[in-house]
């Protein structure tokens, strides 16, 4: 699959060509990353100079999606971002994220739920 079919299969309740477009804007400005792994794709944004919002689009198994972001933990990491804000009301993101050893905490942003503290 392409990038915009999983963006599009994974969207519920937005417009999918919105969602595109917005993505599209963060990266030619060159505040947005698209990360894939499988048929996962993560993209993240830049909130301030170590912290970013992300958003996850998949069709993966849950398997798959495990590494996916474990690849994303990864890159975070080599990128010195400090915090990570998501924002998710599936509870089988927050047992991967345990499963993987991330902490995940309420969000002091009001726009997410949660944010992973990664650095100090």
């Amino acid at each position: 699959m392409i990038i915009k079919d999983i963006i599009r299969a994974d969207l519920e309740g937005e417009s999918p060509d919105d969602v595109i477009n917005r993505i599209t804007s963060h990266l030619e400005s060159n505040r947005g990353v698209l990360l894939r792994k499988n048929n996962t794709v993560i993209f993240g944004y830049k909130l301030t100079e170590d912290s970013i919002g992300m958003h996850l689009f998949t069709v993966d198994s849950p398997i798959k999606v495990v590494r996916s972001i474990k690849y994303f933990v990864d890159e975070a990491v080599k990128r010195n971002v400090k915090t990570v804000y998501g924002l998710t009301n599936n509870r089988q993101m927050y047992r991967v994220f345990k499963l993987l050893g991330i902490n995940v905490k309420e969000s002091d942003l009001p726009q997410y739920n949660w944010k992973w503290q990664i650095k100090d």
